[in-house]
């Protein structure tokens, strides 16, 4: 296939057209850009979008990943998974106990609530724990050293 240079760029008869004419759509069945690539508007990769050979992807605006609570999402490598979700996310509310220290002063009078500050400290170790193992299975956290 003969390519056209546009100053740097070596583009194919398609390329070229899209280049000529300014169109509004285009699909391609695989496109390689060296150097930089802007788009106005919605830019759709349906196949996937690799960033390769050290370059930087740079995502400004409103940005979503993933439509639905199914799209597989990952980071550094890791294999993508759908959106965790566990009765362990819940929110706890240590506010709620009564008599709950909340400057840390306890004393032995507290006593009569040490179940419930036991119940709300187990809690929160279940929540930390589900939110570190759902942030490593998305890649964001290593998970240790």
């Amino acid at each position: 296939m003969a390519l056209r240079k546009v100053g740097k760029y070596k583009l194919s008869k398609e390329q070229q057209t899209i280049y000529e004419h300014d169109v509004d759509t285009a699909s391609f069945t695989s496109i390689d850009i060296s150097g930089a690539f802007e788009a106005d508007g919605l830019c759709t990769a349906k196949g996937g979008l690799t960033v390769s050979n050290g370059q930087t992807s740079t995502l400004n605006g409103n940005c979503i990943f993933g439509n639905a609570t199914s799209d597989t999402i990952g980071f550094y490598g890791v294999t993508p998974t759908a959106q965790l979700s566990s009765g362990d996310q819940a929110a706890t509310n240590v506010a709620g106990i009564t008599n709950f220290p909340g400057d840390g002063a306890a004393s032995i009078s507290d006593a009569t609530d040490l179940e419930a500050a036991c119940d709300a400290i187990r809690a929160l170790e279940t929540l930390v724990n589900r939110l570190r193992a759902d942030l490593v299975s998305l890649g964001l956290i290593k998970g240790s050293a």
